[in-house]
């Protein structure tokens, strides 16, 4: 019964058993980033069975673009959960104030992101090298998408406050609210409609209002364990530790989902089919990062409190705790995506043949990423609980930049190139991310307490 309660409210992760507490937590953070993966992969699941070639290139593009966007602003969002869990798990009294400050912040810069968006929307659509009979079918999907964002943007500030205090439950609730009206509009607008991909785009906009109205309604019945104020008076002071925590992970998200961008970009030359391929096996192996990002995302707050309360050993058990669930669901996973990959892509290919037989093999390569990353994520996550969030993308935007990228493009340049030696420009530069975290944690730089972001106001 106190499990159950755990689950709907509160974990203190300072405190109780260690793998129960990280099951627990990571649970609700697991159905969310599902969610979250659906989210992504619904628009091109319905465009895929009801659409053309053009309809399945332009969501493929827009998605891609799009992740990126939402990428850099959870992670900003990360760097509020961090600096909260941290104020949290020291008990200190001015945490109220610190999420006041972090939702104002947020706010504003989910403003910006949207006018910069608007501001290059030609470029960028220039950039991305489609079709012509694709190009304007991406840009109304993505212009509706970039008008969306400050709802998305809503809803995942509010979720990172709730789970720097041991709340992961509430997230859930929003991000489900979000999806399921999304996958109800898709059906309406999609399929009865047969709008196609600007239907698509509505129904995911139309899905993060509904995310943000039940975000507001939990905080309005589910008050947080502190009053945050009415005012708009922020604490300048603090700004720099959200920005020193949660900026390094936006430009390390960001980077990997350009990098899926560029690779995209340059594949595109090959024609429709080889766009709306990578786009397939990119929803595809997107799933098998889902149970990956959960554990990473639970440990990364179970460090942050556990640093707070200067509890170092904890911080070791939750990576522990973190590195065999990960091996367990990633490695099952991975072996799905080496094994049925034909069945897997053909969820998003529609009639779409020839694509499908391009994004089988290219499944088959990248998803071997999964298996290098059920070590990676628990071991980074404490780098990023830990404030070392400059380190955590250090590596991670060296390897994608001399790695990942030239590797792809490369192979992807070259005509005669199959699809599945690009593919392993993934597991390559992950391989070497690994190694680099292993000789970081062995340094033991990230059990230095003076990295907390704690400051008095």
């Amino acid at each position: 019964m106190t499990s159950f309660k755990k689950l709907f409210g509160y974990i203190d992760l300072t405190k109780g058993k260690v793998m129960k507490n990280l099951l627990l937590f990571a649970l609700p953070f697991f159905i969310v980033n599902l969610l979250n993966s659906l989210y992504s992969a619904v628009d091109l699941l319905f465009i895929g069975q009801c659409s053309d070639t053009y309809n399945i290139a332009a969501v493929s593009a827009g998605t891609t673009i799009m992740f990126a966007i939402n990428s850099v602003i959870a992670g900003l969002a990360t760097g509020g959960t961090i600096v909260i869990g941290q104020y949290f798990g020291a008990k200190n009294e001015n945490i109220g104030k610190v999420s006041k400050t972090f939702f104002i912040y947020m706010s504003v810069v989910a403003l910006l992101v949207t006018a910069i968006m608007i501001g290059l929307f030609y470029p960028i659509m220039s950039w991305m090298q489609l079709e012509e009979g694709a190009i304007n079918i991406a840009r109304s999907y993505l212009l509706i998408l970039v008008l969306g964002i400050p709802l998305y943007a809503g809803y995942t500030i509010i979720s990172a406050i709730y789970r720097g205090v041991g709340n992961s439950f509430g997230p859930f609730i929003f991000f489900a609210c979000a999806v399921i009206t999304n996958i109800l509009l898709d059906t309406l607008f999609v399929v009865v409609l047969d709008k196609g991909a600007v239907g698509a785009a509505i129904a995911t906009v139309i899905g993060e209002a509904v995310g943000l109205v039940a975000s507001l309604i939990y905080l309005y019945f589910k008050k947080l364990p502190y009053e945050i104020g009415r005012d708009t008076k922020i604490e300048k002071r603090i700004i720099p530790q959200f920005i020193k925590c949660g900026l390094p992970i936006a430009i390390q998200d960001g980077l990997v989902i350009i990098s899926f961008a560029i690779i995209l970009a340059a594949v595109s030359v090959r024609g429709v089919d080889y766009t709306s391929a990578v786009g397939i096996t990119d929803r595809v192996t997107s799933f098998g990062f889902v149970p990956l990002s959960a554990i990473g995302s639970a440990v990364s707050t179970a460090t942050a409190q556990n640093m707070g309360a200067k509890q170092i050993g904890r911080v070791k058990e939750y990576m522990y705790a973190g590195l065999i669930v990960s091996l367990i669901s990633g490695t099952i996973i991975g072996l799905l995506c080496e094994l049925i990959p034909y069945q897997l892509a053909s969820l998003f290919a529609g009639s779409n043949q020839t694509a499908l037989e391009i994004a089988t093999p290219y499944v088959q390569t990248t998803s071997i990423d999964i298996f290098i990353c059920t070590l990676v994520f628990p071991i980074n996550a404490i780098f990023i609980g830990s404030g070392h969030t400059v380190f955590a993308m250090a590596q991670n935007l060296g390897v994608t930049i001399f790695v990942r990228i030239p590797f792809a493009l490369v192979l992807a340049l070259l005509a005669k190139t199959e699809m599945k030696y690009i593919g392993l420009a993934y597991p390559a530069s992950t391989f070497i991310s690994l190694i680099l975290c292993l000789i970081f944690y062995a340094s033991k730089r990230w059990t230095n307490l003076k990295s907390l972001s704690i400051r008095e106001i």
